[in-house]
């Protein structure tokens, strides 16, 4: 068979919206490359290799590049052998780097390497194979490729009795080119020698199994050998097919001629065939071609009765496009004297233009549908009436609808994407990020991730049951009509099998119990099976704080549904949530039309199966249908997370002609949202009207706007897929990635992730975090040399504990971070691999003896190991390095721990109720506790209180020997970069609050220091006044972090700068940050004003520990501060009782900088203990405060969350402050 007839029956994945841009898409992703540039060199002539049964091809023209394969090449593929049952002079006489494609049939084999069972192994390297899924059975550990894939003859190695050809994927691009993909030679190293040591391992006994055999393609009554076929790429050449003919051209024949208004159209037939009486007129192929100039263009090709679309003419060849359907068809069943002339269907339904009849002198007669009529009624044939429809109706229409696909392609302007980056999240799909973040709204990199992320969930859907279907007896391929249509469900359904029960608020506490059962019930089916207790019970705490009313816990349990969701496109929506009105606001902003395919899945007889293009109309009703499965599903999910809300309200937008348009809308009482099930999903948009959605759409099914019933910013507290709204599209958020040139550009990415590391999820591999590091190691001694003595610490106190000492005085400090990643990456490992722990941890201390973490885990190791001799050292060593309580607590636990292993109790009980001393974290409390239980240590009083002496353990700890305070060199640190901060020379981080914190008895000279500390660390520059006295004015927050962040998004990252911010307080989200400007880290001066209309603000919380300075007007004319102010003030104005409350100088000290408007409000009830709760300030009438409790208190105190009362304040002498008080 030629390739080119291979190319007409093979179907390419139905790719009927532009195969050309997705083939150019796939040549340019930079991360999809699995073949590596490594070496291009010229072959100056044949080669020999050891294959005999090739040998005798050296006279072959060899292509005249090579690219090779390397073994890390080979890793990212999957990896399985095939042994074929031929004799050995019937293997394929295969080149070196012979193209190959797949056949039709599924390529099985076995990732299992055993001693070859026949004389021709294929030893296959494929992307994305399917396997069994885990836990299947899967005895025979097959691996199968379903799918069309294209290899490369990468090794030939003929080991005497048996022939191993080594086949590795490549791309669709790399097929024709005439380039040959080889092994380097690591990589041949490595697979041939997998073939010599298989012969050590006895092939299995199932090998001689009749099923194994006929799956493998070795039955000896059907064997199949043609699963892969050699590719000759000279003939792509050959199969390009000519779009123009002569006039004169001899191999064809003019049969009809019809000339329109403006185009003259020839009805022509290869001559051969047309004289050939082998063939039935009516079934023979027919071209289209329109006169243009002194040439025939084709435009058409089918058979006298029906017409594609075409541009080729292929001599002899039948086939036709199956990625499209016929664009005009005279129906003739069963032969009867009349029928139709239709259209291709628009909107589902048959389009038909006409009807004809045959007359009884032979002639057909055509009758006109109303808006297509036409001159000419009579004609002689089918092949005259095809042509002179062609011409006069299907053709111009066709054409249009071509062009609106064409336009909808090129808007993507797939051919001039930005360059970017490709980001796997923890789902497994991928992020299209620009390498510019000023360019990384494009709707092009949109494409290429949706197009990507639905093969590879195709693939997915597909791979569930592939191998059990094998095993089962079902070597069929999978059927394109099945294909085509797991691939409109992937795009078209997002719901699928995943549904989110909307729960009444009335029934909270039903779900919590039932969510509880369940556990148990699991819990006693399969106990190994399912989550512990203590995991359970912290999963149904967060679940409680967010049924009734946690909003940031409600935000956890809807991300976490949102993982449960397998969708190519980014699901891109906000919302915003009233706890005092039980609302909920929702804007979703639905996938442009664009990015989705216009092939139409016509889903019946898989045998006849033809895949069509989508017209205009229908394609509009599934994305509308798309659109109500998008409002049903988010609105589900949200009501089954925060069932508090007694109501949401919709507002469906879409990005049309550079703008936002709202094409949906609505509220829905949660009697409404709780009346969905799972079987609304199949007509979802019909459905959603019925509950009060709001729409319009147009006759193409397209929706037109509708006014929607709030702001969009009235619902964007909180953004889910992107950051913001830009002037003509949405701002993507921004996921961190190492591809930075400098290496320490990369380590402050990682910083900034290692910051939640305990908290959270990483979204770095330790592979990831082991090479940044070690780039860093490598530029800074390519820098500095091997003499110099390198360090990378983690604060301040650890630099300054280092710098005194006189060894290090030559010694180099690097950015920050190096270390810690090791030691990270060392504790990582702890498990898995004690001894490659040990070397991280090490290395982590050679860059920072201070790195007290690390000296952490290397007392663990000893521990586990046994060595508790080492594990006191180690402990002797950090004692060196504590600057903060909870490290000197863990200190005397560990050798609290050591004397109970040696059996001195009675010290141990010391050391331990000392820790109790240093840290009253939750943690150290339960594991001292648990220790001094273990030994029964416990002093009960009479009445069965604890007995904890903290001074009598001090001094028993101090007299054997033990430390009672931080080291010497610490202290010396302290004082040291105590006096930079006093003298102006340097503002500390929170360390230097830490250390001194840890200090067993602070002189009062750091009194002075710890408030500086509070102004430089906490923020509370701006607090040295009242807050609302630098409210509304210029502030410098001197944030690195969040300068990044902010530069990075308006494109400005060549500078070093803080962010110049404008505070104001929001109603909602409490103290809020406004940036206006960046300006200059050395002298504030103003660098980058940006865009008023899209500044970039943030919450008190994302400023976290930075230090903040105020400014004057007068710094920065040119920014016109005194408007951004009176905006932002008339933007957030407070209610005149409010702003009374804020006047309140008195009560300063006692609010919450995150919410000014709350204060700390001590409630007293005799006999109960005092207890702090948080109060919103409302108002002030006739000298008496009033303020509404915002949390419920632990005990009773006869008010409850929600409650108004009045606020007492009086003057604590001891405290030296005003205290706010509620007496029960």
């Amino acid at each position: 068979m030629l390739f080119r007839d291979f190319l007409r029956n093979a179907w390419k994945d139905s790719r009927s919206n532009g195969d050309f841009a997705e083939q150019q898409v796939a040549a340019k992703e930079v991360t999809a490359q699995t073949m590596q540039d490594k070496e291009e060199t010229a072959l100056s002539g044949g080669q020999n290799h050891p294959n005999s049964a090739s040998a005798s091809q050296d006279a072959t023209v060899w292509p005249k590049r090579q690219k090779t394969i390397s073994i890390d090449d080979l890793g990212q593929l999957d990896n399985f052998i095939r042994d074929v049952a031929v004799k050995r002079d019937d293997c394929p006489h295969w080149n070196l780097g012979q193209k190959l494609t797949k056949s039709g049939a599924i390529l099985i084999g076995t990732s299992f390497q055993h001693k070859p069972k026949y004389s021709m192994r294929l030893n296959v390297f494929a992307k994305d194979a399917f396997r069994a899924l885990p836990g299947a059975d899967d005895p025979w550990s097959l691996v199968a490729i379903d799918r069309d894939a294209n290899f490369t003859v990468a090794d030939v190695f003929d080991h005497g009795d048996v022939i191993q050809y080594t086949v590795v994927e490549i791309d669709d691009s790399q097929l024709p080119d005439d380039i040959q993909y080889v092994l380097d030679e690591r990589s041949k190293s490595l697979v041939r020698n997998s073939l010599i040591t298989s012969y050590a391992i006895p092939a299995p006994s199932y090998t001689n199994n009749d099923k194994f055999k006929n799956i493998m393609g070795n039955d000896v009554y059907c064997p199949r050998q043609d699963i892969l076929w050699e590719v000759d790429s000279s003939t792509f050449e050959k199969t390009q097919g000519e779009a123009t003919l002569s006039f004169d051209d001899s191999r064809i024949e003019v049969l009809h001629c019809v000339k329109t208004e403006d185009a003259e159209y020839r009805l022509i037939m290869d001559r051969a065939e047309a004289q050939s009486p082998h063939i039935s007129a009516i079934y023979k192929t027919i071209y289209i071609a329109k006169v243009e100039g002194e040439a025939l263009r084709i435009v058409g090709k089918g058979q006298p009765t029906f017409a594609y679309l075409c541009e080729e003419y292929i001599q002899g060849n039948y086939q036709y496009e199956q990625g499209s359907e016929p664009i005009i068809k005279i129906t003739n069943k069963a032969k009867y004297a009349s029928e139709n002339i239709n259209l291709p269907k628009e909107g589902g339904k048959p389009r038909r233009i006409a009807s004809w009849v045959r007359d009884t002198s032979g002639e057909i007669i055509v009758s006109y549908l109303e808006g297509y009529e036409q001159n000419k009624k009579v004609f002689g044939s089918f092949s005259e009436l095809l042509l002179y429809l062609f011409a006069n109706i299907a053709y111009s229409i066709a054409s249009a609808q071509q062009a609106s696909i064409r336009a909808e392609i090129e808007a993507l302007n797939i051919d001039e994407h930005p360059s970017f980056v490709s980001i796997e999240l923890t789902n497994g799909l991928y992020r299209m990020q620009a390498l510019n973040r000023q360019e990384n709204a494009s709707l092009s990199l949109e494409f290429i991730e949706a197009n990507k992320n639905a093969k590879k969930l195709v693939q997915s859907k597909l791979k569930r049951n592939a191998i059990a279907r094998i095993y089962e007896g079902d070597l069929y391929p999978t059927m394109p009509m099945v294909r085509d249509a797991i691939n409109d469900d992937t795009w078209f359904d997002p719901i699928g099998g995943t549904w989110f029960q909307p729960i009444l608020s009335k029934d909270i506490e039903k779900k919590l119990d039932e969510f509880v059962d369940y556990f148990r019930e699991a819990k006693a089916k399969d106990p190994e099976g399912t989550i512990d207790e203590a995991s359970f019970i912290e999963i149904l705490n967060k679940k409680k704080k967010a049924f009734k009313g946690d909003i940031r816990a409600g935000i956890e349990e809807i991300h976490d549904c949102m993982s449960e969701l397998e969708l190519p496109y980014r699901l891109c929506y906000s919302a915003s949530f009233d706890k005092q009105y039980e609302e909920c606001r929702i804007n979703l902003l639905v996938p442009d039309i664009s990015l989705f395919p216009n092939t139409l899945v016509r889903r019946g007889d898989p045998t006849t199966y033809k895949p069509a293009v989508m017209d205009r109309k229908t394609k509009h009703g599934k994305h509308a249908e798309l659109v109500g499965k998008l409002s049903m599903l988010l609105l589900c999910l949200v009501k089954s997370c925060i069932p508090w809300a007694t109501s949401v309200s919709l507002n469906v937008w879409e990005r049309r002609k550079g703008e936002l348009l709202c094409i949906a809308t609505g509220s829905f009482p949660e009697n409404r949202l709780c009346s969905l099930g799972p079987d609304d999903t199949l007509r979802a948009l019909a459905r959603m009207r019925s509950i009060g959605l709001i729409f319009n759409k147009n006759p193409d099914n397209s929706f037109s706007s509708v006014k929607p019933v709030f702001e969009i910013d009235d619902g964007n507290d909180y953004r889910f897929g992107f950051e913001f709204f830009g002037k003509d599209a949405l701002i993507p958020e921004w996921l961190p990635f190492l591809v930075h040139e400098d290496p320490f550009d990369n380590l402050a990415v990682l910083n900034n992730e290692l910051k939640e590391w305990r908290t959270a999820s990483l979204a770095f591999g330790l592979d990831d975090m082991v090479k940044v590091a070690d780039a860093c190691l490598e530029k800074a001694t390519e820098d500095y040399g091997v003499n110099h003595k390198l360090f990378s610490c983690s604060s301040d106190i650890e630099e300054m504990i280092l710098q005194e000492d006189d060894r290090n005085k030559d010694a180099i400090c690097l950015p920050r971070g190096i270390s810690h990643i090791y030691s990270l990456v060392g504790a990582a490992k702890f498990d898995s691999d004690p001894t490659e722990a040990a070397e991280f941890l090490q290395k982590a201390r050679d860059l920072n003896p201070a790195n007290t973490h690390a000296i952490r885990e290397q007392i663990a190791l000893a521990i586990k190991g046994g060595d508790l001799d080492e594990a006191r050292s180690l402990l002797d060593e950090c004692s060196v390095f504590v600057a903060d309580g909870p490290t000197f607590a863990y200190m005397l636990r560990q050798y609290g721990f050591l004397c109970i292993e040696r059996g001195e109790y009675d010290i141990a009980k010391e050391l331990l109720i000392y820790a109790l001393a240093q840290d009253d974290s939750p943690q150290n409390i339960e594991y001292c506790i648990n220790e001094l239980q273990v030994i029964g240590a416990f002093d009960l009083s009479d009445d069965g209180v604890l007995q904890l002496d903290f001074a009598k353990a001090k001094a028993a700890v101090l007299s054997a020997g033990y430390p009672t305070d931080i080291d010497q060199r610490v202290l010396s640190a302290i004082d040291g970069l105590a006096n930079d901060l006093m003298s102006g020379v340097k503002y500390c981080d929170a360390s230097l609050a830490e250390a001194i914190m840890a200090m067993n008895e602070p002189h009062e000279q750091y009194r002075e220091i710890m408030t500086r500390l509070f102004e430089c660390v906490l923020g509370a520059k701006m607090g040295v006044f009242s807050i609302f006295d630098y409210l509304f004015k210029p502030v410098v927050l001197e944030s690195k972090e969040l300068y990044v962040r902010i530069a990075e998004r308006y494109g400005y990252c060549e500078e070093d700068g803080y962010p110049l911010c404008v505070p104001y307080i929001d109603a909602k989200q409490g103290l809020m940050m406004c940036v206006v400007a960046l300006v200059n880290r050395a002298n504030y001066g103003l660098m980058h004003q940006l865009d008023p209309l899209y500044r970039f603000k943030f919450t008190q919380d994302d400023a976290e520990m930075s230090p903040a300075y105020l400014r004057e007007y007068k710094d920065y004319p040119s920014l016109g501060l005194e408007k951004v102010a009176l905006v932002l003030l008339d933007e957030n104005k407070p209610s005149q009782q409010k702003d009374e409350t804020r006047k309140l100088k008195e009560l300063d000290i006692l609010r919450d900088l995150e919410i000014p408007d709350n204060i700390l409000v001590v409630l007293r009830r005799n006999g109960v203990e005092p207890e702090g709760v948080w109060a919103e300030l409302v108002a002030v009438e006739e000298g008496l405060v009033f303020a509404k409790l915002v949390d419920s208190p632990f005990d009773d105190f006869g008010i409850d969350k929600g409650d108004t009362f009045i606020v007492n304040l009086e003057h604590d002498e001891e405290l030296d402050k005003t205290i706010a008080y509620y007496d029960a």
